[in-house]
């Protein structure tokens, strides 16, 4: 696997169905919120022997605006449902492939509910993490 393709296309499947979110294939040093960022990789070699398969779990983030406590928690919880048109867990899981760049992906959780810091500035936010299995070669 390409972990800078899986990056991008995770990225680009968010912005695709939830267009409202500034998206990040990276990890940002600022961010304009509402906005989704790939952050952390973890990589399991060799799931498969013979450079079969890898495993990656990959930590995204979601921020949004911590001004107004009620009305911040009510948009982060839209997009941590688990379906409706602003779960990001539907809009990642809509391609399984990534467009070819995996076998197989699923959000298996969220967690870290409440203040990221960004920068000098603290956003109300959480992570996703997303499973992805693909080619070891």
């Amino acid at each position: 696997m390409n972990i800078s393709a899986i990056r991008s296309a995770l990225a680009e499947s968010v912005a695709s169905v939830t267009p409202e979110l500034n998206t990040y294939g990276y990890v940002p040093d600022s961010v304009a919120v509402p906005c989704f960022y790939v952050g952390g990789v973890e990589i399991d070699y060799d799931v498969t022997m013979g450079r079969g398969s890898d495993e990656l779990s990959v930590t995204c983030v979601v921020l949004v605006s911590a001004n107004s406590d009620a009305s911040g928690q009510e948009q982060l919880d839209a997009y941590l449902n688990g379906s409706g048109a602003s779960s990001l867990k539907a809009a990642i899981e809509a391609d399984e492939t990534l467009g070819g760049e995996c076998f197989t992906l699923a959000v298996s959780r969220a967690q870290g509910y409440g203040f990221h810091k960004v920068g000098t500035t603290d956003y109300l936010g959480a992570e996703l993490v997303v499973n992805i299995t693909g080619d070891g070669s």
